[in-house]
């Protein structure tokens, strides 16, 4: 079974490989903690974003709760959607570490 990628979450090579309605794009990576070159799953427009009072801002969807995530994303306390292999991945560059594949893109 394949595992599909969650907001942020690389490397992926086409919208088949990302959860719900989200897509992959190209040179993205910087902005969750890998490199910049790295092509990851995130939101483009608002009806990407299942929540009611979801917005796309910033190729991340806003929430108040999980709920408004796409599936099996999270909300974090800055107020925006993202995969746990997103935020891990980004920690890891927080700490200096470069991050070039999430867990789930490794599984695929």
């Amino acid at each position: 079974d394949e595992v599909l990628c969650g907001t942020g979450d690389g490397h992926c090579t086409h919208n088949g490989q990302c959860r719900g309605e989200l897509v992959c794009h190209a040179e993205l990576g910087a902005l969750f903690g890998y490199e910049r070159t790295t092509n990851v799953c995130v939101c483009t427009h608002d009806t990407q974003c299942p929540g009611a009072a979801s917005a796309c801002v910033q190729n991340r969807c806003t929430c108040a709760a999980d709920a408004d995530c796409v599936a099996g994303d999270v909300c974090g306390g800055d107020g925006r959607c993202a995969s746990d292999n997103a935020r891990q991945a980004a920690v890891m560059a927080d700490d200096g570490v470069a991050a070039t594949t999430s867990a789930a893109a490794a599984a695929l």
